[in-house]
C-alpha cells in the first residue's frame, strides 16, 4: 500500500480530512512518533517498528531528470543504449544493473531525489509504503486494535 503524505490524519485514520499539511523530510518518523505514543498511552509493549515495515519513496515522474543525470555525470550518450521501461521501484533496480554493467558512477533515485529537494531545484513527491507485519498473534491483536480505534465504526457509533 502506498500512502501519499497530505496530513497526519489522512496517515493515521485514513480520514479524508486534513488536519495540517506535512512538508518536511521527517514524515515517517513523525508517523512513527504517533503510533509509539498511541501504543504507549494504550499500555502496549509494541512499537511502531513491531508493526509497520515503512520505506520511503519517491514519485517517478522525474525519472527522465534522473536518468540526464546519470548520462551528464558519466559523459554517456544513452541514445544508443536501450533503457528498460521503469514504472515502479521494483523495475527501478534493473535500470541500476544496467548502470553496473556499464561501469557508471551514479546515486540511487531516492538519494538523487532527496538531494534535489533539499537543494530547492525540484519538489517531489515523497511516498511511504507502509505494509503490516501480521502473523503474529500479539502483532494482529494490536493491529486489530487500532483499526478499532481509528475506524468509522467506533467514531460514528
Amino acid at each position: 500500500m502506498t500512502i501519499n503524505i497530505q496530513s497526519v490524519s489522512d496517515l493515521v485514520t485514513n480520514s479524508s480530512t486534513v488536519t495540517f499539511q506535512l512538508v518536511s523530510f521527517d514524515a515517517l518518523e513523525a508517523l512513527e512518533e504517533i503510533v509509539n505514543a498511541i501504543l504507549k498511552v494504550g499500555e502496549s509493549d509494541k512499537t511502531f517498528k513491531d508493526l509497520f515495515e515503512a520505506s520511503r519513496e519517491y514519485d517517478l515522474d522525474f525519472l527522465g531528470s534522473y536518468i540526464e543525470y546519470v548520462e551528464c555525470t558519466n559523459d554517456a550518450d544513452f541514445s544508443k543504449i536501450k533503457l528498460p521501461e521503469v514504472h515502479s521501484y521494483d523495475e527501478l533496480y534493473k535500470l541500476y544493473d544496467l548502470f553496473k554493467s556499464l561501469n557508471l558512477s551514479y546515486k540511487t533515485y531516492s538519494d538523487w531525489c532527496n538531494d534535489m529537494c533539499e537543494s530547492g531545484e525540484l519538489a517531489i513527491d515523497e511516498l511511504i509504503n507502509l505494509r503490516t507485519k501480521s502473523g503474529d498473534a500479539e502483532v494482529d491483536k494490536v493491529l486489530h486494535k487500532l483499526n478499532y480505534l481509528f475506524g468509522s465504526d467506533y467514531a460514528c457509533g
